[in-house]
């Protein structure tokens, strides 16, 4: 009884720290997207603001 309790325990930290990781990547996979984001939003509010319409075009 006590060698299943304690596979068991074993199984659910394993588990744990399978789904901890998978968030972890998940959650740098969206800072890194927010960043891009941030970026082009950053570069399209220079280019609204350019006097040069050829500049604006492209």
């Amino acid at each position: 009884m006590r060698k299943n309790h304690s596979e068991l325990i074993r199984l659910i930290r394993d588990k744990e720290k399978a789904a901890v990781s998978q968030a972890e990547e998940q959650r740098e996979r969206l800072e890194q997207e927010i960043n891009d984001l941030r970026r082009g939003d950053t570069e399209l509010e220079l280019i609204s603001h350019t006097q040069d319409h050829i500049q604006f075009l492209q």
